[in-house]
C-alpha cells in the first residue's frame, strides 16, 4: 500500500489470497489491516483497482464496504494479456 500525499489516498496494490485460503476471512483481515494502517498514516480513503472479468474481486470489495468510483478503458494493453478488460476502481473511507 502506498499513500498519495497530494490527496491523502491510500492505494492498495496486489491483494491476492490463495484459493484454498478464500472464504475464511483472510481477505477481510488483510483489508481491515490495510484500513487501519491507512488511518494511522492519516489517509482519508483506501482505493483499489480490479478488472471487469474478476467478478470475485468485485464482489469481495463490495462486501468489504468499498464503493465503485470509476473505470478506465485504456489501462490495460489492448494487445497484451488484458485485451478486452476494463479497469474498475473502488474506494472506501477509512473513518
Amino acid at each position: 500500500m502506498t499513500i498519495e500525499a497530494w490527496n491523502r489516498r491510500a492505494v492498495l496494490h496486489h491483494l491476492y489470497v490463495a484459493r484454498d485460503a478464500r472464504r475464511i476471512g483472510v481477505g477481510h483481515a488483510l483489508v481491515t489491516a490495510a484500513i487501519g494502517a491507512a488511518c494511522d498514516r492519516n489517509a482519508r480513503c483506501v482505493w483499489v483497482e480490479t478488472q471487469t472479468v474478476n467478478y470475485g474481486a468485485v464482489q469481495f470489495y463490495r462486501s468489504a464496504g468499498f464503493e465503485w468510483c470509476g473505470f478506465d478503458t485504456s489501462l490495460y494493453d489492448s494487445g497484451g494479456a488484458g485485451a478486452g478488460e476494463v479497469a474498475l476502481f473502488f474506494s472506501r473511507d477509512v473513518r
